[in-house]
C-alpha cells in the first residue's frame, strides 16, 4: 500500500512538473533531387531558432522541437522550395519522445514567372497568346475571356475593346499593327488592336488562324476558310474531313497542316487548293501543330500524346512523353523555335520542354495549377503561356 502510494506521488509531481508532458520530438532526414542524389545546403526551417542545413550526403537533423503542429519549409536557390505538415500534437501523450521522418524530395526550381491574373471568367478563358517581339504581345479567350494587349513584355495589360467578339480562339499578328482573331467570326486590326473589324461571320466558329504575310491568310474550325488580300474576302476550300479542325500552321504561301480530332492531320503543298489526309497513327484528338521548315513537325493532344515527323508528315512517329501513367492528360499548345527546343502546355499548370527535338521531355515548373491553353516564344529564353483565370506567365530561365 506504501509503494502504491509512492508511485502515485512520484506520477504526480513528474505531471505537475511538465518533464513528461514536455517531452520533445527529432525531426531529421533526407533531402534528394528527382533522381535520387542528395542535394547539399538546404535549409529546414520549423520555426525560429529551429533550423538546420543538409550536409554533404543531404542529411539533416533538428532536435528538440516541442509536440505540435508545425509547418516544415525547405529552401534552396536552385531548386522548388518544398512544404510539410509536421503534426505531431498526437504524439504528446506522455509516454515516449520519438524521432520523426522528414525526408524532402525536390524538384527544380520554377522557370516561370506569373505575370498577372487578367479579369476573365471560365477554366480557360485565356486561349491564345502571340509576340510580334519582346515588347508587343496579345492574348484572346473564350467565353468572356477578353482581348489584351501589352507594350511591355507583359508586365501590364490593356483591355483592348472588340464589341462583336464574344468568343476568341486564336490571335495572330503580321506585325505591330495588323492582326486577326477568330472564334465566333473573323476580326482585323491595323492599329495594333485599338480598333477591330469584322471580316467574316459564318455558321459555325474558327479555332485557329496563320498568317504567312499581311495577305495571306488561313482559318480553320468547322471548315477551312483562306485570303489573298489580308482578309477583306474568305473564301472557303474544300476538303475531306467530318472532324473539328483545331489547329493551322503554314511554313510559306504553299505548305501547310492542319490537325484536328481523332487523330486527323492535313496537308497541303499548293496553298490550300487541295488537302490531302496524312496518316498520324492515332485516333487521340490533336489540339496543336507546328513546324519549323517543310519536312520538321510536331503535333500534340489529349492523352498526353506527342507526335513528330522528319519527312512532311508522311510518317509520324510517337514520341515519349517523360510522364507517368497518372500525370498524363490533355496537351493543348505546342511550339518549337528549331530542331531541338521546343515547349508544351497542358492542364494542371504542366509545362514540359524539350533540348533535342522531342527525344526526351522534362517538365519546366511553372508554379501553377491553372489550366495552360497556348505558348509562344520568340527565342530561347523570351516565351510567354496563358490560360484559366486569366492567369499569364512568363519563362524566366
Amino acid at each position: 500500500m506504501i509503494l502504491k502510494k509512492l508511485l502515485l506521488m512520484i506520477s504526480l509531481i513528474l505531471i505537475s512538473t511538465g518533464s513528461i508532458i514536455s517531452c520533445k520530438f527529432t525531426l531529421s532526414g533526407t533531402v534528394t533531387d528527382i533522381n535520387g542524389d542528395p542535394i547539399e545546403g538546404v535549409e529546414i526551417k520549423v520555426a525560429e531558432g529551429l533550423t538546420d542545413t543538409t550536409d554533404a550526403l543531404g542529411e539533416y537533423s533538428i532536435a528538440d522541437i516541442p509536440y505540435g503542429n508545425y509547418t516544415a519549409i525547405a529552401t534552396h536557390p536552385d531548386y522548388k522550395t518544398e512544404v510539410r505538415n509536421i503534426d505531431t500534437s498526437y504524439l504528446d501523450n506522455g509516454l515516449s519522445c520519438k524521432n520523426i521522418d522528414g525526408n524532402f524530395y525536390f524538384r527544380n526550381k520554377n522557370q516561370w514567372e506569373i505575370l498577372a491574373n487578367l479579369p476573365c471568367q471560365g477554366f480557360d478563358s485565356l486561349r491564345s497568346v502571340f509576340f510580334i517581339d519582346s515588347n508587343n504581345g496579345w492574348t484572346c479567350g473564350y467565353y468572356g475571356g477578353g482581348l489584351f494587349n501589352t507594350t511591355d513584355g507583359g508586365k501590364n495589360w490593356i483591355n483592348q475593346e472588340c464589341p462583336d467578339a464574344q468568343n476568341s480562339e486564336s490571335v495572330f499578328f503580321v506585325n505591330n499593327n495588323t492582326g486577326w482573331i477568330c472564334g465566333d467570326g473573323i476580326y482585323n486590326t491595323t492599329d495594333g488592336g485599338t480598333t477591330w473589324n469584322n471580316q467574316y461571320n459564318g455558321y459555325y466558329d474558327m479555332s485557329s488562324i496563320y498568317f504567312v504575310n499581311a495577305s495571306t491568310g488561313w482559318a480553320c474550325g468547322h471548315g477551312i476558310l483562306h485570303t489573298s488580300n489580308g482578309g477583306e474576302n474568305w473564301n472557303t476550300q474544300n476538303m475531306d474531313s467530318y472532324y473539328n479542325l483545331n489547329s493551322i500552321y503554314f511554313v510559306n504561301t504553299s505548305t501547310g497542316w492542319i490537325c484536328g480530332g481523332n487523330g486527323e492531320i492535313l496537308h497541303t503543298s499548293n496553298g490550300g487548293e487541295n488537302w490531302n489526309e496524312q496518316e498520324s497513327s492515332t485516333e487521340y484528338t490533336l489540339n496543336n501543330i507546328c513546324f519549323i521548315d517543310n519536312n520538321t513537325g510536331w503535333a500534340c493532344g489529349s492523352v498526353g500524346i506527342i507526335l513528330h515527323t522528319s519527312d512532311g508528315g508522311q510518317n509520324w512517329t510517337t514520341q515519349n512523353n517523360g510522364l507517368s501513367e497518372e500525370e498524363e492528360g490533355w496537351f493543348n499548345c505546342i511550339k518549337f523555335l528549331d530542331d531541338d527546343n521546343g515547349w508544351i502546355v497542358g492542364g494542371e499548370g504542366l509545362i514540359l520542354h524539350t533540348v533535342d527535338g522531342g527525344e526526351t521531355w522534362n517538365r519546366s515548373e511553372s508554379g501553377s495549377t491553372m489550366y495552360l491553353s497556348s505558348v509562344y516564344f520568340i527565342d530561347n529564353n523570351n516565351g510567354w503561356a496563358v490560360g484559366g483565370g486569366g492567369i499569364v506567365l512568363k519563362y524566366a530561365p
